[in-house]
């Protein structure tokens, strides 16, 4: 009498087709020998039997015309359905709302690094004037000899 016994595994695997035909021809022939492999296997056959009936006893119809909906859907019959949506227009539009974007960036860049700038130019000064209001100013300071000139700032003549 053989002493070592198959595996559940191995015995639903069996019952499956899903073994090789070596293998399956162990199987069998082990199962000829070992009684208690033997009800093992019987007892899972029972057990997915009793399964499978109370499935098939659970089971539910399919509500009528579901099948027909399904089908025409997945055929793309959507008679029902209008020709445009929102849902596409703006999809559309979001491409070309992309794109102009991006066209909106390349001119801004192009532009931001061709366009010639001038140096900066320094403008003139009327010397006279400036030499005029520097006095005014420099004889007002709190560190001068104690001695107040009077102040007279003069406007630019060009204006």
């Amino acid at each position: 009498m053989n002493t070592s016994h198959l595996s559940l595994d191995r015995l639903v695997d069996y019952t499956r087709g899903e073994l090789s035909e070596r293998e399956d021809a162990r199987v069998h022939a082990h199962l000829a020998e070992c009684e208690e492999c033997s009800r093992t296997l019987e007892s899972e056959r029972r057990l997915v039997d009793l399964l499978k009936s109370h499935a098939r006893a659970d089971e539910r119809e399919m509500p009528p015309g579901l099948a027909t909906a399904i089908r025409a859907r997945a055929a793309g019959d959507r008679a029902d359905r209008p020709r445009w949506s929102w849902h596409r227009l703006s999809g559309s539009f979001g491409a070309f709302a992309a794109a102009g974007v991006a066209a909106v960036v390349a001119v801004a860049f192009i532009l931001a690094f061709t366009i010639p700038r001038s140096a900066p130019t320094a403008g003139s000064v009327d010397a006279a004037t400036y030499m005029a209001n520097h006095a005014a100013l420099a004889s007002t300071t709190p560190f001068d000899d104690g001695t107040n000139a009077p102040v007279m700032l003069t406007a630019d003549e060009g204006r």
